[in-house]
């Protein structure tokens, strides 16, 4: 990998452990996992607007740990932007829907036999199992893994006919990802960038889904979009954990991405960061 820059871009006050992006019209959409809103930020008139992850309206920013669906990924798929909860505990088996039709409601899914079945097809048990990222199209769906439980499950999920209801095709791809200080890199975050596949991971002590540990860096990698190849990686940062990426714009002779930061510091101000990679 070439060299890159990696700089803050902002600071959005009111957001706190932000957890993935998307980014349409001039506008961020954030999600996090403390929470059970989607956050719009207008990068060009600087305000923040909240739309509620509950069927019943309630904007509830800073949910217990015990409680919250732990939102770590969203993805657009056609004229809707879905949000999955990471299933490293029951009641984060759920998957929020927001159609283009509808901006300001949302549907929600029960996940509970799909993830179940990704596990038992699969063999990545519940310790293991932590959804962090997501790249969904019509007939296929890839869920990013992140390995930071006990055995260190690090790979994606690759859902063929994901939506039907027979003739649904798993399978499990581990992904080595490098280590430092004797703890492995996992993933938090990926997205389609033309051919490839552009990831971010992040290094944490204490082998769980669950339980936060102690960061040692986060790294950005490169896997070829059909066979999953592992090309390259870089580490950007050894003190923030980063677990949203989109891409922001591209230049003659680089890609410029944004990444959000999820400090697991109780705060409400994200750090979103800049980062442009030479190609």
């Amino acid at each position: 990998m070439k060299e890159f820059t990696f700089t803050l871009f902002a600071i959005v006050n009111g957001i706190g452990a932000a957890s993935g992006l998307l980014y349409e019209q001039d506008k961020l959409k954030i999600v996090s996992d403390d929470s059970e809103v989607l956050y719009v930020y207008d990068l060009k008139e600087e305000v923040l607007a909240k739309i509620s992850l509950r069927e019943d309206g309630k904007l509830i920013e800073l949910q217990e740990k015990a409680l919250k669906p732990d939102y770590e990924s969203i993805t657009r798929l056609e004229n809707e932007i879905l949000i999955f909860g990471s299933g490293s505990s029951p009641n984060r088996n759920i998957l929020a829907k927001i159609k283009d039709a509808k901006p300001n409601s949302v549907e929600i899914t029960p996940l509970d036999e799909f993830y179940d079945k990704l596990r038992k097809v699969t063999g990545v048990g519940e310790e293991d199992f932590n959804i962090e990222g997501a790249i969904a199209k019509r007939d296929l769906l890839l869920l990013f893994n992140r390995g930071n439980g006990p055995n260190a499950k690090n790979g994606i999920f690759r859902i063929k006919n994901w939506q039907a209801s027979e003739n649904i095709e798993i399978e499990f791809i581990p992904i080595q990802l490098p280590v430092i200080a004797d703890v492995p890199f996992g993933f938090t975050d990926a997205i389609q960038v033309g051919e490839e596949v552009y990831f971010l991971a992040s290094a944490e002590t204490g082998g769980s889904t669950y339980h936060d540990g102690e960061v040692l860096g986060s790294i950005i990698g490169i896997l070829d979009g059909k066979t999953f190849e592992l090309k390259t990686t870089k580490q950007i940062t050894n003190k923030h954990k980063l677990e949203g990426i989109v891409l922001y714009e591209k230049t003659e002779d680089s890609f410029v991405f944004l990444l959000c930061e999820d400090p697991d510091d109780g705060g409400s101000n994200a750090k979103l960061f800049k980062l442009e990679l030479k190609i």
